[in-house]
């Protein structure tokens, strides 16, 4: 990806614009002993009206969060206390220790504090950057939103490194969801699976890593994102916006860069009419493309692979010998409907395990491999030598042949793929037992005596009527002379 270059003069004016913005204090401020609720009001509104804080409607309660207002719906764009349960009710209070607390509705239950402000507030405001500050009696800003990202950056919001974002679980949901955006020491913004910090389990990177630059993730207010390093001249731009199409005096944008409960991360726009009229909400950029949702690592849990459906839509299907982890929720991954390594066993000596090799083609996986042959097998090589291995549960084969570890991940459709993956599925059948195959040669030894007796006694009764039919013989000579 080829950078842009961008005057460094503009770079130090958004720079020095996005701090001056936050210390600031000619917007309405919210003194000391103010409060909202949920019974109503529920926010402070930015002086523009675009911005909220406060409560807003989540689940069957309410969570606490900064949202832009699209009448007759909401982004939201910041939550605090994302992974505690939505509450039913209780107020915000700026309190008179200058502390920003909510206070819930029955007395026997405890507040919680929502900043960690280091010294006491004397005053807050939500701005119309849809940052909400706190401000201590020199109008210094000690706390905000924009110090603390959850899933979103607004424009004059950086993601310095070793910072974060974290996906929600749901657009209804914004609980810490399945996905981070993070900002490396190494300098390279990478986007992995929430847990995995393995660079195979990264889907998505700038390839900044090599140039020993500390980077930090910026978005301007004219909508363009871009990496810049403090300390030197350079910028990398990620997506430039069209000027000519953002700047009109009729309408007004507003822009934000959310990384979505599916992992991918967009940048969005949202247009205002100043002759009224509902908002223009537009997808201006996002990684990975929306044509490769698959690409996604970890859309579907471990043992399942991923594929999108005609409809656009992503679907999960469990290896074969595999079922869902959870009916319900099928993104969750597939464990092993049997187990048995070499022989298995089971409750009932009636009943064998028997495993079977089943062939699974056009998809493709993490290479998790354990043994590699040391020879370059065949594709029918490579099946028979898992199969002949108590270990082995998968082979993948690729050129070249593999044992894989379960649980094996991150797999997708691939038509035309030439990986093929060998599964090693197990069967219940019946089986003869000792006591079975014992009665079974008793049974064979009796009837062979049996037609031995039977066949001996025929043989004696024709050796004892041999005689007289020799004799019959003669006489019936006899007679014809």
């Amino acid at each position: 990806m080829s950078p842009y270059i961008i005057p460094l003069c503009l770079i130090l004016f958004i720079i020095k614009a996005s701090h001056s913005m936050g210390a600031q204090i000619n917007e309405t401020t919210i003194p000391q002993g103010s409060e909202i609720n949920t019974a109503g009001p529920q926010s402070w509104v930015s002086p523009s009206g675009r911005f909220a804080f406060g409560f807003y409607p989540e689940g069957e309660g309410f969570s606490i969060g900064v949202w832009l207002v699209t009448d007759p719906s909401r982004f939201i764009l910041w939550t605090a206390f994302r992974n505690d349960p939505p509450v039913s009710g209780g107020s915000i209070l700026l309190t008179a220790g200058g502390s920003l607390q909510w206070i819930p509705p029955n007395q026997g239950f405890q507040g919680k504090v929502i900043s960690a402000a280091p010294t006491s507030a004397t005053s807050a405001a939500i701005l119309d950057t849809g940052n909400f500050v706190l401000y201590d009696a020199k109008n210094q800003v000690i706390w905000s939103t924009f110090g603390t990202p959850t899933d979103t950056l607004l424009p004059g919001q950086n993601l310095p490194p070793g910072n974060q974002l974290f996906s929600s679980v749901s657009n209804t949901n914004h609980a810490t969801g399945k996905y981070r955006l993070s900002n490396q020491p190494d300098g390279n913004l990478v986007m992995y699976p929430i847990g995995a910090i393995d660079p195979d389990s990264a889907y998505w990177n700038t390839g900044t890593y090599a140039q020993n630059f500390l980077l930090t993730l910026t978005l301007d207010p004219n909508g363009t994102l871009w990496l810049f390093d403090r300390n030197s001249p350079y910028r990398m731009v990620l997506f430039l916006t069209n000027q000519s199409l953002s700047a009109s005096p009729d309408s007004e944008s507003y822009y934000h860069l959310t990384l979505d409960a599916d992992g991918i991360l967009r940048l969005y726009s949202h247009v205002f009419f100043k002759q009224g009229g509902a908002p223009k909400t537009k997808v201006e950029w996002l990684v990975p493309p929306s044509n490769d949702r698959c690409s996604v690592k970890g859309v579907c849990g471990p043992n399942s692979f991923c594929q999108v459906t005609s409809s656009g839509e992503t679907s999960c299907s469990c290896l074969p010998g595999f079922e869902f982890l959870s009916a319900n929720q099928s993104t969750q991954g597939c464990w092993r409907a049997q187990t048995g390594g070499c022989t298995g066993n089971s409750p009932n000596g009636d009943i064998g395990l028997v495993a079977t090799m089943v062939t699974v083609k056009n998809t493709s996986w993490s290479d998790r491999s354990y043994n590699v042959p040391p020879q370059s097998p065949t594709i029918e090589e490579c099946k028979a030598i898992c199969m002949s291995d108590c270990a082995c549960e998968i082979a993948m084969f690729d050129s070249y042949c593999s044992k894989q570890m379960l649980p094996i991940r991150y797999g997708k459709r691939v038509p035309g793929s030439n990986t093929t993956l060998f599964v090693k599925v197990y069967s219940y059948e019946p089986k003869r037992t000792a006591s079975a195959t014992s009665i079974a040669m008793l049974t064979s030894g009796a009837a062979l005596g049996m037609l031995s007796l039977v066949l001996l006694s025929v043989s004696v009764m024709l050796c004892k009527r041999r005689p007289f039919l020799r004799a019959l013989e003669s006489d019936h000579t006899l007679s014809m002379i």
